[in-house]
């Protein structure tokens, strides 16, 4: 009697550590895409629409020459990606560290702290990353026409999103242990 009871112990410690490294398998089936960035702005000023330095009030230009020729020009934004989950069984991670690329350079790190499960058969859902990247840092020794040029693209509602692209690592945790995917997701515009 007692060594059944053993086995189903270990079964029930086993049995659920196995479904969380599913999860993670069916996760990593899962395709990503970058499906909208929202609330952007810079200097606090609202970049939705503005298409060239011309669309800034008198003011929101003077902030906007002064901040370039400063040393910062923070761009503030939410990186909103839609995970579809193709698999017959839920997908799901602990958590994620990202990696923000700018024309195919890494500008900026992070970790999403938080669950996040994806239904199964089809299912989606929207993993929102807020981000600042200093343009200044990013666009050094260039000018300010193309300093602004991807706050433009990326006030457009993301049509031009193609210079952007995250990587992303899940974890899983596993009996109080985190594992890591092996690797990098990369997560571009469409599917």
């Amino acid at each position: 009697m007692k060594k059944y009871f053993i086995l189903a112990c270990g079964l029930l410690v086993i049995l659920p550590a196995c479904q969380t490294l599913q999860m993670m398998q069916n996760f990593a089936k899962c395709e990503f895409r970058l499906a909208q960035l929202s609330n952007i702005n810079a200097l606090g000023i609202d970049m939705t629409g503005k298409r060239s330095f011309s669309d800034f009030s008198l003011l929101d230009a003077g902030k906007v020459v002064q901040a370039l020729a400063g040393n910062q020009f923070l761009l503030n934004f939410v990186a909103n990606v839609e995970v579809r989950n193709p698999n017959a069984e839920p997908a799901g991670l602990n958590r994620m560290d990202w990696i923000l690329m700018v024309d195919n350079k890494e500008v900026l790190n992070g970790t999403l702290n938080q669950a996040v499960n994806v239904p199964a058969n089809n299912g989606t859902t929207i993993m929102p990353l807020n981000l600042s990247i200093d343009l200044k840092k990013i666009f050094a020794n260039q000018s300010r026409d193309e300093t602004l040029s991807l706050a433009f693209d990326l006030a457009q509602q993301g049509n031009n999103t193609t210079r952007l692209m995250l990587r992303v690592r899940p974890y899983i945790n596993i009996g109080g242990a985190e594992l890591a995917y092996p690797g990098y997701l990369n997560i571009k515009k469409d599917f």
